[in-house]
């Protein structure tokens, strides 16, 4: 009754997501035909879903666009359907939707933050131009110049779970790092195009949902770790999340799998694939010298489905660097590992999974059963590292 229960949480969640979504996008998309005939409307469909790190030109115009139509919008019934609140007979997972802090390159918009209801100040202005006339190059200007991120302040203490599970010094630098950096935005990790800001740090010590930067930030560490003390882990290849995120929402994909050719796939025993579906996180683990992959999942719910569709998607971009097709390989489902048992610790599974799947020696899942009590300890030791990263500065 306990998994049924949260498979129809995790139903409900998804239900009412893409409902509100629906509405906003259907408003916005009638806005946008009727004011901006050569605007794309698709394009702001992209914006709005998408977790890529970068915003194109395109997806810029879209975010001004939204903006002129929240404005256009304030007085008429559809943008109010979609800022209202949720109503009272809502069940489940739908009464506490968890949005993402705010980032710099990247920005997730859903009408609720962190279960709270948050309004949409749309001030009226005592003459507004007629839609006809708006330029969108000067609106995208004057929308970029009013959105200049301002100071964003962050707590200077945190009481977080896994304090009394650390040593006194990682706790004492933990807390210095939380009074030097005060500002949400502050840069903490950078590697590549990966980047951990403050708010990041915040959500990883207040078990709180990781996102792609934190399970990219904890595989670039294991590269790191691997580099300092050659064959503490086999050799490996990872594959960001983004990969496949970029192909549901029709973007540019292909810049996360350039890393992959034929030398590396067979000087690697690895490929590591983490999966976003549906608001969790499972692993796909190619096990190379076998031509086998194995799927990783923390929760007992159905999300194979979508294991294909990576799968082929990963093939389609690596055309000739696997000596076989990986289509065509087993897809074994992992027996006897641990397990969560909350809703928010999917993504530091994941990152448990990589970590203990690369070890030189066979892992032994039976005597990590206990994974899920010192989850707390896993965060403030990840939170930890990253921000030990802020001395080479």
């Amino acid at each position: 009754m306990s998994l049924n229960e949260r498979r129809m949480e995790a139903i409900e969640h998804y239900v009412f997501e893409q409902r509100e979504m629906n509405k906003r996008l259907e408003a916005m998309e009638k806005f946008l035909s009727e004011n901006f005939p050569s605007f794309n409307s698709s394009t702001a469909a992209v914006h709005v879903q998408s977790s890529s790190r970068t915003m194109s030109d395109e997806m810029k115009k879209a975010e001004c666009a939204e903006v002129i139509a929240e404005c256009m919008f304030e007085d008429t019934q559809p943008i109010k359907d979609v800022l209202a609140k949720p109503e009272p007979s809502s069940s489940g997972i739908a009464k506490c939707v968890r949005g993402r802090v705010d980032r710099k390159a990247k920005e997730v918009k859903t009408p609720y933050t962190k279960g709270q209801y948050k309004r949409k100040v749309l001030k009226k202005a005592a003459v507004r131009p007629s839609p006809a006339k708006v330029e969108l190059t000067n609106a995208l200007i004057e929308v970029e110049s009013q959105r200049s991120p301002g100071p964003r302040p962050a707590p200077t203490k945190i009481d977080y779970p896994g304090r009394q599970m650390i040593s006194d010094d990682m706790r004492m630098f933990i807390d210095a790092c939380l009074e030097k950096y005060t500002d949400m935005s502050d840069t903490i990790y950078t590697a590549g195009n990966i980047q951990i800001f403050r708010s990041q740090i915040d959500e990883l010590l207040t078990d709180q949902y990781l996102d792609d930067n934190h399970i990219d930030a904890f595989a670039s560490l294991l590269a790191e770790k691997n580099k300092l003390r050659p064959g503490l882990y086999q050799p490996f290849i990872y594959v960001s999340s983004l990969h496949w995120a970029s192909k549901k929402y029709d973007m540019k994909s292909k810049q996360y799998v350039s890393h992959i050719n034929k030398d590396a796939v067979t000087a690697s025993n690895f490929l590591l694939l983490p999966v976003n579906d549906n608001e969790h996180w499972t692993l796909l683990v190619a096990y190379l010298k076998k031509a086998t992959w194995y799927f990783f999942d923390s929760l007992p719910n159905p999300h194979r489905a979508v294991l294909l569709i990576v799968i082929n998607h990963l093939q389609e971009e690596t055309q000739g660097c696997f000596q076989t097709d990986i289509k065509t390989w087993k897809i074994l489902e992992a027996e006897g590992v641990p397990t969560q048992t909350n809703g928010f610790d999917c993504g530091m599974f994941v990152c448990k999974y990589m970590e203990n799947v690369i070890q030189t020696n066979s892992v032994k899942w039976d005597l990590l059963m206990n994974l899920q009590a010192e989850m707390p300890k896993f965060r403030a030791e990840l939170a930890f590292i990253l921000l030990c990263s802020t001395l080479k500065r």
